[in-house]
């Protein structure tokens, strides 16, 4: 069966970059169905809405194996939609950004880095839960789940055991989010590594 994906121009430098990896698919002659729909400011400014995402293709995303986004414009304003990206994370409980960091010796021969990197991309600052508290300052609240800590440790731990990696580190001065992640179960094996930072 045709797996089918939706594409996002977006705005901006968006449609020039996406144009620009669709040429690289037809060259590799994929046989992926890829559907064009509009999502970003330049559509919401245009035709209004509660989101960046027009139900049309909120309805293609729903339908299809997976999305190319291109990038999109997040106004700087109170009253403007959140953002695509993290629209989409939060519909899809697309949770895990995961990001290989990795040298070779033919480009790095000096230096020698093999890790990946799990943010969790659907809570914290993510949640969108803030207010005003005068004309020039705000709040942001962020939100920490102990459901929400223990699928992005889990998912990182998973990823370590299919690729041999034998340890798994932890970097973040929030407490309760330490707290929710000290009670997850493979937190507590022994190749979990807590790094805490330092108070000045």
């Amino acid at each position: 069966m045709t797996k089918k994906a939706a594409v996002i121009k977006g705005d901006g430098t968006g449609p020039e970059l996406v144009n620009a990896m669709l040429h690289v698919l037809k060259e590799c002659n994929t046989q992926i169905e890829l559907v064009l729909c509009e999502a970003g400011s330049e559509q919401w400014e245009k035709h209004g809405g509660q989101t960046y995402i027009p139900e049309e293709t909120q309805k293609i995303m729903d339908e299809s194996d997976a999305c190319y986004k291109g990038p999109t414009t997040t106004i700087p304003s109170p009253n403007a939609p959140r953002s695509v990206a993290v629209s989409t994370r939060q519909k899809f409980e697309l949770y895990a950004n995961v990001r290989p960091i990795k040298t070779y010796d033919r480009l790095s021969p000096d230096k020698k880095l093999d890790f990946v990197c799990f943010r969790e991309a659907t809570e914290g600052l993510y949640a969108g839960i803030e207010f005003n508290l005068s004309d020039d300052s705000a709040i942001a609240i962020r939100k920490t789940t102990r459901k929400g800590c223990k699928r992005i440790v889990d998912a990182a731990f998973d990823w370590a055991k299919k690729n041999n990696l034998s340890k798994v580190k932890r970097n973040s001065g929030i407490h309760l989010w330490s707290y929710y992640l000290s009670r997850t179960g493979n937190a507590n094996s022994p190749n979990f590594i807590r790094f805490y930072r330092r108070r000045s």
